[in-house]
């Protein structure tokens, strides 16, 4: 199968390309290797990933239409994995042009191609940043997502949106996958699980302070190893919406208290 895969550098993206590498797909690789976080990250990922000779890489920006449709037409991809996309919540309060640009822009351009290349299928990641002003929780699938709290939202919203008016006009089947808190081996440093590391690590007296009990805050940690057969299979054939469930939440103290232990920190 030819596969491409946009944000391959990155922590998903490079799980996910090691896999069909692995069973034999020819994966091409697309990722503008920005530095929202450390570089070297992800030319480390990239590096094993062209250990593999059916790996084809492309440093390009989907923002870009005609590098993105040029790269459609060289290689006539299958399935398309878009995992490109300005992430972060917080960054999105100074920087809301960025995400307009990868996220709006470059997932337009992707799709686009995607239709006029008869792709088979469009899996894309979203986010649970969707769900917005909602205030009951656990989040289920049916739940409202008209209000985001935030731009990075905002655009994952619009996305979702886009998919499902190409899906309506041009029979394009898409899958769009709304991630959690994502953790695992090659993980992002700025992430949840890494952020609380980095700062247990510091061997420094710290005191956290909760506004709500631990029972009203939650945390939904998605294993990447426990996650990702089901985009494996996803990636395969669409499924009707509501088949992929929510995984159970946790108190956020649970995370907490499980680094805590395992660095033999009091």
């Amino acid at each position: 199968m030819q596969l491409l895969i946009t944000g391959s550098a990155g922590f998903i993206g490079y799980h996910l390309a090691q896999k069909r590498l692995q069973q034999g797909d020819v994966v091409i690789g697309v990722d503008n290797l920005n530095d929202y976080y450390d570089v070297r990250l992800k030319l480390a990922r990239l590096e094993q990933l062209q250990r593999h000779k059916n790996f084809i890489f492309y440093k390009a920006n989907i923002s870009d239409a005609k590098e993105v449709d040029k790269i459609f037409s060289n290689h006539q991809p299958q399935r398309v994995v878009n995992l490109a996309a300005q992430a972060g919540v917080r960054y999105s309060l100074k920087n809301p042009h960025a995400y307009i640009q990868s996220n709006l822009v470059g997932f337009t351009n992707v799709i686009e191609a995607c239709r006029h290349h008869q792709v088979e299928h469009l899996v894309y990641a979203s986010t649970s940043s969707v769900y917005g002003a909602n205030s009951k929780q656990p989040y289920a699938e049916s739940d409202g997502t008209n209000h985001p709290l935030a731009i990075y939202a905002a655009t994952k919203k619009a996305n979702e949106l886009i998919a499902h008016s190409y899906s309506h006009l041009y029979r394009l089947p898409t899958t769009g996958l709304r991630f959690f808190t994502v953790y695992g081996p090659w993980g992002r440093p700025d992430m949840a699980f890494f952020s609380l590391l980095a700062i247990f690590s510091q061997a420094i007296p710290l005191k956290f302070t909760i506004m709500a009990t631990c029972s009203e805050i939650l945390l939904i940690l998605m294993i990447l190893w426990l996650a990702f057969p089901w985009l494996l299979i996803i990636l395969q054939l669409p499924i009707r919406p509501g088949q992929l469930r929510r995984q159970t939440p946790q108190p956020v103290m649970h995370l907490i208290e499980f680094i805590t232990s395992v660095m033999d920190i009091r």
